[in-house]
């Protein structure tokens, strides 16, 4: 039971909230792309992008990884990636081996953590679990009004009161979102590439804790990362969708536009 727990809860729920997450993200740059042109993958999506491969090398760097190559931005017409890591392993080191989990998934916590920097700078807004009553449900499931009461609370943080300050950050999260999130197959790839080593340093956990009969000792701490991945996911679909709105609202009037003058 507990070896299944730490691995839906540390592998599996994670990686596929991540990937609804990095879908939302593709879709917003592909109408960032319909909407502006390719380009604008490059001037209005840069600094998501420059976010994106930094959270990746930052972690690889935290796991051992040894980087080749770092392109921040790739302004190449004819290439098909904005930005790239380029690093290498020991491939016989499980430490670094498990790094390739957190390094594929990295850009969805990094962008996140940039804009939750972004929204207490500008917007003087500290939103923290405890202050959303999360430590209260930290030992089990997330329900229904705690989800919406944290939804309400990160729309309230940004929206009110309306002001000079709330245009920068949403400005800000266009930049940011259109570009960051979505995580390419490579990604994923090479997020998968770690599920192995991850598992296998699980069960070694759970055996060690079942052995000493401490089983109950870690669910707390399952439950803490679920309930934190599934907010930090909410939150990243909240600035996901503040970034598709006005891009649908632009495509749909340059389509209504290019259909009434032909």
């Amino acid at each position: 039971m507990l070896l299944c727990f730490l691995i839906v809860g540390f592998i599996v729920i994670p990686f596929i909230l991540t990937f609804l997450v990095s879908q939302l993200g593709r879709l917003a740059k592909r109408m960032l792309v319909a909407t502006l042109g390719s380009q604008s993958q490059m001037i209005y999506g840069g600094l998501g992008v420059i976010i994106h491969e930094i959270s990746h090398a930052v972690v690889a760097l935290l796991f051992g990884h040894h980087i080749t190559r770092l392109q921040l931005l790739n302004f190449k017409k004819d290439s098909t990636t904005l930005g790239s890591v380029e690093h290498y392993y020991n491939t016989n080191n499980l430490y670094q081996k498990l790094g390739n989990y957190f390094i594929g998934l990295a850009p969805f916590y990094g962008c996140s953590l940039i804009l939750y920097l972004f929204q207490k700078l500008i917007l003087n807004v500290h939103l923290s679990f405890a202050h959303l009553g999360f430590l209260d449900v930290s030992t089990r499931p997330l329900n229904i009004s705690t989800l919406l009461y944290f939804i309400k609370n990160s729309l309230n943080s940004i929206f009110l009161p309306f002001n000079v300050k709330t245009i920068l950050f949403l400005v800000i999260t266009i930049f940011i979102s259109s570009t960051g999130f979505s995580l390419s197959k490579n990604d994923l790839k090479s997020s998968l590439k770690g599920v192995y080593p991850f598992t296998v340093i699980l069960i070694f956990l759970g055996l060690l804790l079942t052995f000493f009969g401490k089983t109950t000792m870690m669910l707390p701490y399952i439950w803490y990362f679920i309930n934190a991945s599934i907010l930090f996911a909410i939150n990243a679909v909240i600035f996901i969708f503040i970034t598709l709105i006005p891009l649908i609202i632009m495509y749909l009037i340059n389509y209504f536009t290019l259909e009434v003058t032909q």
